[in-house]
């Protein structure tokens, strides 16, 4: 969806009685939070941006560095999570959607051999992101996604090996 416009900084001034300062100071702190977007110049002004996951996977791979959590301790509650993701997207799932999980395996299983470690992270991040939709279930949704991208991102150095992406593939064509 398009975001929505905020009143101009004239008019957001009145109905909250507070100077330019202090305005603008506010819309830099729900712009550095992600909850805005401000566009110079004509046409430009603060917008309403709506949240994603990726940003409580910011806030949250920082709250996690300052515990010093390990990876292992991301993955187990992957893991922990997973199944109830899959138990909960099997009864409800919908046809194309299954149609997709089939691809996704089928071109997952193609770049086991592939150099392009990328892509391959990529499609499993996909099969996850399509059983968590399928799931019904909002928090288990954003919570799966926001997992898959910090650990995507903590193993993104990583290369998984031949046998392990082909064990990976495996897995997802189990589900």
């Amino acid at each position: 969806p398009e975001p929505t416009r905020l009143p101009t900084e004239s008019d957001m001034r009145a109905a909250f009685g507070v100077g330019r300062t202090t305005l603008r100071e506010a819309l830099r702190l729900l712009e550095t939070q992600g909850l805005i977007v401000v566009r110079a110049g004509r046409g430009g002004g603060p917008s309403v941006r709506r949240p994603r996951a990726e940003d409580l996977g910011d806030a949250m791979s920082l709250l996690l560095q300052f515990e010093n959590t390990p990876l292992a301790e991301l993955l187990q509650a992957r893991y922990a999570i997973e199944p109830t993701v899959v138990a909960l997207a099997v009864p409800r799932i919908p046809e194309d959607d299954l149609v997709k999980l089939h691809g996704n395996v089928q071109l997952s299983r193609r770049l086991t051999d592939d150099e392009d470690h990328a892509d391959f992270v990529r499609y499993c991040g996909q099969f996850h992101t399509l059983l968590a939709e399928a799931s019904g279930n909002t928090v288990l949704r954003v919570v799966t996604e926001t997992l898959h991208n910090i650990t995507d991102g903590a193993v993104a150095s990583l290369d998984y090996t031949v046998a392990r992406r082909k064990q990976i593939v495996q897995q997802h064509d189990k589900i």
